[in-house]
C-alpha cells in the first residue's frame, strides 16, 4: 500500500484486527538482504566456505540453480582474488540458499525477484523511518549472516511495521480501516473490482477503481487451510486459538479455485 501510494495511486487497507501487523509485530523484526558494507566488518569462517562450496558443487536440481551456481562461483573467485577475507554474500548466493533451503519447493523467478530487490527493499525501510543495528547477524532460521535487526534495545516486528502505519497515516492518499474483516471478492465480468467487508457488525462495500490486493499473511492458525495444504504429516488438526495467522481465504477460495490461481505461501 505504501508504495502504490507513493506512485500515485490512492489506497485503502483493510485490517480485520485493531492493529497493524498481525503475527509480524511479535516476531524479531529481522530483514535478510546481501549487504557488502555490513559483511566486510565480518570474517569469513571455515564453516562459512565449506557451506558455500557444498552448495556451488552439489548437483544443480534445474536450470535456475545451475546458473545461479555459475554466478557464484565466478562472484566468489573474484572474492578471493581480490584478497578479501570478509563474508562473503550476493544476491545469487542469496537465491541459491533460498531455493535449496526451502527443499525447491519456492517459485524460483518469484525467489529471484526477491533476492535481487533485497538490499533495495532495506535501504526503502530505512528512508520510512526504519532503524538497523550498525552490524549484521544471523537471525533465527536464517542459513547465513545477512540479518539486519531493528536496533531499539529489544528488536521486535512492530520497529519495522509502524513505520509503514506512520506514512499511511500521514499522506494523502492512504487510510488503513482496523476492526474491518473483509468476507468476500466482488466480481464482474471476471474482473475483481472491489470488496465487501464487516465493520461493527455492518456491512461495508469498497469499490476499486485499479485493483485489490490480497495479502492476508500466513495460515498458520487456520486449521482447515492447514490440512487442506499438508502433504507431510498425518495430521495438522490440532485446535488453535489464534486471532492471527488465519489467513481468511474461505472467502477467497471460490475465486482462486474458479480462476486455478495458486497458493502462495512463505
Amino acid at each position: 500500500a505504501v508504495s502504490a501510494n507513493e506512485n500515485g495511486a490512492s489506497v485503502i487497507v483493510l485490517e480485520k484486527l485493531g492493529m497493524v501487523g498481525g503475527s509480524t509485530v511479535f516476531s524479531g523484526g529481522g530483514y535478510n538482504a546481501p549487504d557488502a558494507e555490513m559483511q566486510s566488518l565480518t570474517e569469513m569462517t571455515d564453516g562459512n566456505r565449506d557451506t558455500l562450496e557444498e552448495l556451488l558443487n552439489k548437483e544443480p536440481q534445474d536450470e535456475f540453480e545451475a546458473e545461479w551456481q555459475d554466478s557464484v562461483r565466478e562472484q566468489y573467485e573474484e572474492h578471493v582474488a581480490a584478497g578479501n577475507t570478509w563474508l562473503f554474500d550476493s544476491p545469487e548466493y542469496f537465491m541459491l540458499q533460498t531455493y535449496n533451503g526451502g527443499d525447491y519447493r519456492g517459485n524460483p523467478e518469484l525467489i529471484q525477484t526477491l533476492c535481487a530487490n533485497a538490499l533495495d527493499g532495506y535501504y526503502w525501510l530505512a528512508s520510512l523511518g526504519a532503524t538497523f543495528q550498525e552490524n549484521i547477524s544471523m537471525g533465527t532460521g536464517a542459513l547465513w549472516s545477512r540479518t539486519h535487526k531493528p536496533s531499539s534495545d529489544y528488536p521486535k516486528g512492530s520497529d519495522v511495521v509502524y513505520p509503514f502505519e506512520d506514512y499511511l497515516n500521514n499522506h494523502e492518499g492512504a487510510q488503513i480501516h482496523l476492526d474491518t474483516k473483509a468476507n468476500e471478492l466482488i466480481i464482474e465480468d471476471g474482473r475483481v473490482t472491489g470488496v465487501q467487508a464487516t465493520y461493527e457488525g455492518e456491512t461495508v462495500v469498497y469499490h476499486a477503481e485499479h485493483g485489490v490486493v490480497l495479502a492476508t499473511g500466513g495460515f498458520g492458525a487456520n486449521v482447515d487451510m492447514r490440512e487442506k495444504y499438508n502433504t507431510v504429516w498425518p495430521t495438522l488438526d490440532s485446535f488453535d486459538e489464534s486471532f492471527l495467522a488465519t489467513h481468511d481465504a474461505e472467502a477467497y477460495s471460490a475465486y482462486l479455485d474458479e480462476t486455478g490461481s495458486n497458493l502462495l505461501a512463505n
